[in-house]
């Protein structure tokens, strides 16, 4: 049990730390609201729901981080907080550069 413990409070430490550099940066600041909607993935029988939301949406809908200001602090921000989530999926950090819209 001290093992889960110990995993445990270490996430927690790292993802205080990422956040309160992201805050010290300015990055939640800067941009308190997103600037566009980050598209994971979505299932094959919406994509016509889909392409309206990206033609007429008044949030950009982006899906693949070179369609990103990469200088952007909420690129920053999105980056890190997707990166803390593959670190407990336990993928690299990074993915969600190279990674692909999913359609299920």
């Amino acid at each position: 049990m001290n093992i889960i413990r110990e995993t445990t409070e270490t996430l927690r430490s790292m993802i205080r730390a990422a956040m309160e550099q992201a805050i010290a940066e300015g990055a939640l600041k800067e941009a308190p609201l997103p600037q566009a909607a980050w598209l994971l993935g979505f299932r094959r029988e919406k994509r016509e729901l889909f392409n309206h939301f990206k033609e007429h949406g008044t949030l950009p809908i982006l899906s693949k981080a070179a369609d990103f200001d990469r200088t952007s602090p909420w690129f920053t921000a999105e980056s890190r907080a997707y990166d803390v989530w593959a670190l407990g999926a336990g993928l690299p950090a990074g993915l969600a550069l190279t990674q692909g819209v999913i359609v299920i």
